[in-house]
């Protein structure tokens, strides 16, 4: 999809006919003639638009006028396009000119919002008027029917697969189409509009303090909040877990947006008492905001520079926000410094691998192996990935940096093979910023290939909430690389709050339980079910369950007894550097 694209401007529809557009009339009452076809035109219950060849409305007919709640003269000289601006994506309306261009016609679906903000689901018919002399100076007809009473069934499944299922708010793809109008509207007004994200502090405290159920009731609770602040035309949803984005489609000055901020970083710190509780619960969270056009030129552009200015916010500390900066990652010193040496070490390959191995519940034997990335710096030595990932991601260099691991990863498990030592399956670690990029299916055939390595052998490991992040494009990617044989696994699986329904969506040999529900296991907390749970669903679904974080007996001892498939921790082998895992290999038993 192309993001560079919004609805079609009217100005653009027929670019290539002559230039004598015949003007827009506005007459008191449409089709006000006296003939039998007048008649019917009054009194059909169908919806009848005329329309200029750039597809700006000449005339409507009362029973148009009933369907969006206008007495007409609220249209007149609009683009057709208007009605639906923001419910589907840039290429349908595209698509429509392209056809009328192509055929004379189009039949199809079209989304319309009324004056009062609702939308209804209408069947239209467009068609190209033979007799261009006629004195309304139009060149199409457009018949709406409105069909939300066959929408409601059939369209179920969709609506849902547009909201999040905890709070009911859009999700991220629901908001991103939302996104897409609010641009090609504010370029066609020659505005702007604004996207902020918004994370809660440390809601993980939250979960662990008052349990899964409630936790979601206090997440449900603070989005009520956030939801009371925004104005008509705004947008809240869910994107993943705990992270929010609003969508701002007015045109506001920065000053403006920064009251709002504070407004709304207010209403999530005040204090409340959950209900059955009698301890008060305070909250903070993070904000990040993007400025169109100023920020970015697309959708995803702006989306991503909303998440840049949030993580920025995130490294001040608690409850703060931050303006999306071209200049930030310059005017902080330390990240400046960490990425100019992250560019060197790339230069210079001073990355490592090291291997932790994955070993069956069923036979404990070594079946696979997550392979993690270290930085060798000549001066700081070994440095843990939670230091350099974030500003690799933020800086863009995550690229590059996830390509340098997964031909690392390829080659090591190659020459192990061709040692005769069965490693299975080679586990990579990827991002939402990798797994959509186009390039990606065959930057992982290349690393292959070049490898010698079938791509039955690799493994790729991806958060739930990353998956959701970029879903459209994720899927697409997963299912390319699927088909070639690579093995997808969906890490971290029950952090992120996600529907479940992505494990349908997208191509998941594998669930990896995520290592702090492990750790629950032998207590009664929500995390140890939570563990347990997962397996029999997995088994249900036909899908690996690997378990990571496994450090004592007794968590061992749970996970097989529920037939748990893999697991991965310091209880069989911390991760190590290749030599000392190829020893282990060879032996194949705890070290």
């Amino acid at each position: 999809m192309d993001d560079t694209k919004g609805p079609i401007a009217s100005t653009d529809c027929y670019q290539d006919m002559e230039t004598d557009t015949p003007s827009i009339q506005t007459p008191q009452t449409p089709w006000s003639g006296k003939g039998l076809a007048d008649v019917l035109v009054q009194t059909t219950l169908d919806g009848l638009v005329l329309l200029n060849r750039n597809l700006e409305v000449l005339n409507v007919n009362p029973s148009f006028s009933a369907l969006i709640d206008d007495d007409g003269n609220g249209t007149i000289g609009s683009s057709l396009f208007e009605i639906g601006e923001g419910l589907h994506e840039p290429n349908y309306f595209a698509m429509i000119s392209d056809a009328l261009k192509r055929f004379d016609q189009w039949d199809g679906e079209l989304w319309c919002r009324r004056t009062n903000g609702s939308v209804f689901p209408a069947w239209v018919s467009l068609r190209h008027l033979p007799d261009q002399t006629n004195s309304s100076g139009a060149t199409f007809v457009a018949i709406f029917r409105d069909i939300t009473r066959e929408k409601q069934d059939s369209d179920v499944a969709s609506f849902v697969d547009s909201k999040d299922e905890l709070t009911g708010l859009p999700n991220r793809k629901a908001l991103r189409e939302l996104l897409y109008g609010a641009i090609a509207n504010a370029t066609l007004r020659n505005t702007g509009c604004a996207v902020v994200m918004i994370d809660f502090d440390d809601f993980r405290h939250i979960n662990d303090q008052f349990g899964r159920g409630l936790a979601d009731r206090i997440l449900v609770d603070r989005t009520m909040r956030l939801k009371a602040e925004l104005r008509d035309g705004d947008a809240l949803g869910r994107v993943a877990g705990d992270q929010f984005m609003i969508l701002l489609s007015r045109h506001q000055s920065e000053q403006e947006i920064d009251r709002f901020i504070r407004r709304i970083l207010d209403a999530v710190a005040e204090p409340f008492t959950p209900e059955g509780r009698t301890e008060q619960v305070a909250m903070t969270a993070c904000a990040g905001i993007a400025l169109y056009p100023r920020d970015g030129a697309t959708a995803k552009g702006i989306e991503n520079a909303a998440e840049a200015a949030y993580r920025r916010a995130k490294q001040q500390g608690r409850g703060c926000y931050q303006f999306y900066s071209r200049e930030g990652i310059a005017g902080e010193p330390e990240i400046a410094t960490l990425e100019s040496r992250l560019r060197r070490a790339l230069e210079n390959n001073d990355f490592v691998l090291h291997f932790q191995p994955k070993v069956s519940l069923k036979t404990g034997r070594i079946v696979g192996a997550e392979a993690l990335v270290r930085w060798a710096d000549p001066d700081d030595g070994l440095i843990e990935p939670s230091d350099f990932i974030p500003v690799a991601e933020e800086t863009g260099l995550i690229g590059p940096l996830g390509l340098w691991t997964l031909q690392a990863a390829c080659t090591e498990a190659a020459r192990l093979k061709s040692l005769g030592l069965e490693i299975g399956r080679v586990a990579v670690n990827v991002s939402a910023r990798q797994v959509s990029d186009p390039a990606i299916v065959e930057n992982v055939l290349t690393c292959l290939e070049n490898a010698g390595l079938p791509p039955t052998s690799l493994e790729l490991e991806i958060t739930e909430s990353a998956l959701l992040e970029r879903a459209d494009d994720a899927a697409k990617q997963l299912r390319a690389l699927h088909d070639h044989g690579v093995q997808i696994t969906a890490d971290d699986f029950g952090t992120g709050y996600a529907s479940l329904s992505y494990l349908l969506t997208f191509p998941i040999d594998a669930i990896k339980i995520d290592r702090t529900f492990v750790a629950e296991i032998g207590g009664t907390g929500e995390g140890a079910m939570l563990a347990v749970g997962v397996t029999a669903l997995a088994q249900g679904l036909n899908k690996r369950v690997i378990a990571e974080g496994v450090e004592t007996p007794q968590q061992f001892a749970v996970l097989r007894q529920q037939l748990c498939d893999e697991m991965q921790g310091d209880y069989f082998s911390p991760p190590l550097p290749a030599d000392e895992f190829e020893a282990l290999l060879r032996s194949n038993h705890a070290p």
